[in-house]
């Protein structure tokens, strides 16, 4: 892009960014509502304006160094990623081509697609609740710390969610389960993420 685009292109309406982190966060809330191809389908709408949306934000050039708060407990966290590899099944380990710390190495190595879109909606989660709920210094932290762990981390994490979920759709269907088997989710009453932990992360009213 050259210079002249980079002047005529709009500012990115960052209300409109937390509007689409918050739908990715709805998604994975409502995954006992779901079959795991609807999960798989939803996710993949929900992921891709959130990638391209980061890319464009503006990083502040000012932190006030506030604490990044935690919303997302571990106990939260390993709630939904026990639903997910429920809902996933066979689905959830993928070979992972790229190892941004071994480039050059020619071995694969072993990732999860629930661990990927867990440590996703953490990232979110927390930069959507202290982004709502802050002072305008936090607001501020809140998203360095957003682009930051963007580029080094959950960045990657969600290019590699959306390229499998893509194979699973439609390159390698029949050897996924992919898009041609519809199987309802099974949830069991313990792991059912509508309790009282997972409800403290929904804002009243939803």
């Amino acid at each position: 892009m050259d210079s002249s685009s980079k002047k005529t292109e709009k500012p990115l309406d960052v209300n409109l960014f937390v509007k689409n982190c918050e739908d990715y966060c709805k998604v994975v809330e409502s995954l006992d509502e779901m079959s795991s191809i609807e999960v798989l389908q939803d996710l993949k709408i929900a992921l891709l304006p959130v990638y391209v949306k980061t890319h464009r934000l503006v990083r502040p050039k000012t932190k006030y160094e506030h604490d990044a708060e935690k919303h997302v407990t571990e106990r939260q966290y390993n709630k939904i990623r026990k639903i997910l590899i429920t809902i996933l099944g066979t689905r959830d380990n993928y070979n992972e081509i790229f190892n941004p710390e071994k480039p050059n190495s020619k071995k694969s190595t072993q990732a999860s697609l629930s661990e990927d879109l867990t440590d996703i909606y953490q990232d979110l989660k927390d930069f959507v609740q202290w982004y709502t709920q802050g002072t305008l210094e936090a607001t501020n932290d809140a998203l360095i710390e957003l682009i930051d762990t963007f580029g080094k981390y959950w960045g990657m994490k969600l290019a590699n969610a959306v390229r499998y979920i893509h194979a699973v759709q439609y390159i390698k269907p029949s050897v996924y389960g992919g898009f041609d088997e519809v199987d309802e989710v099974v949830a069991d009453e313990e792991e059912d993420i509508d309790d009282d932990d997972l409800k403290a992360l929904i804002p009243e009213g939803e």
